[in-house]
C-alpha cells in the first residue's frame, strides 16, 4: 500500500480530544498547526509508507517537526508489540472528530 492507500476499516468514529498536559500535548499541539488533519500527520512519519509507525519513526518525525524526544518518553504511546498503526495513531493523537476510515 502506498501512503495514501489505507488498509485500515474503522467501525466506530474516533472521537477526537484536545491534550492538555504531558508529552501527548506538546505533540499534538505541533501536528495540529503543521498539519489540516491527523491522517496528514501520520503519512509525514511514515517515512517508510509501511502503514504502521516504529519507535525510531515516530522519534525521528519529531525531531523533524522540531521535537526532542526520546524513545523513552515516546515508550506510552507505542503499543507492545512496538508499531502504532493508523487506528493508534488517531487514538492517540486525533484533534478533530474521525467518522470512517475506508478501505480504499
Amino acid at each position: 500500500a502506498t501512503k495514501q492507500e489505507w488498509s485500515y476499516k474503522a467501525a466506530a468514529a474516533i472521537r477526537g480530544k484536545q491534550h492538555t498536559k504531558g508529552l501527548r500535548a506538546k505533540l499534538q499541539t505541533r501536528f495540529r498547526c503543521l498539519f489540516d488533519a491527523p491522517t496528514d500527520a501520520f503519512v509525514f512519519l511514515d517515512q517508510d509508507a509501511g502503514d504502521t509507525l516504529s519507535t525510531l519513526e515516530l522519534q525521528r518525525g519529531c525531531k523533524r517537526i522540531g521535537l526532542d524526544v526520546t524513545i523513552m518518553e515516546l515508550g506510552p504511546a507505542v503499543s507492545s508489540d512496538g508499531q502504532v498503526d493508523l487506528l493508534e495513531f488517531l487514538r492517540l493523537f486525533a484533534w478533530v472528530d474521525i467518522a470512517v476510515i475506508e478501505d480504499t
